[in-house]
């Protein structure tokens, strides 16, 4: 009996896109904080 050992998909082999955003309102906000805080947040 021969074992064929299993392989992972190539990026060729993989969604990319679907057409759906994979983002929310809320995390897009969320975002946005993130970075004004990080941006504005560090004084020089």
């Amino acid at each position: 009996m021969t074992i064929t050992p299993l392989t992972l998909p190539t990026q060729d082999e993989l969604p990319c896109d679907d057409g759906i955003p994979m983002e929310t309102q809320r995390h897009k906000m969320q975002s946005d904080i993130a970075t004004f805080d990080t941006d504005f947040g560090v004084r020089y």
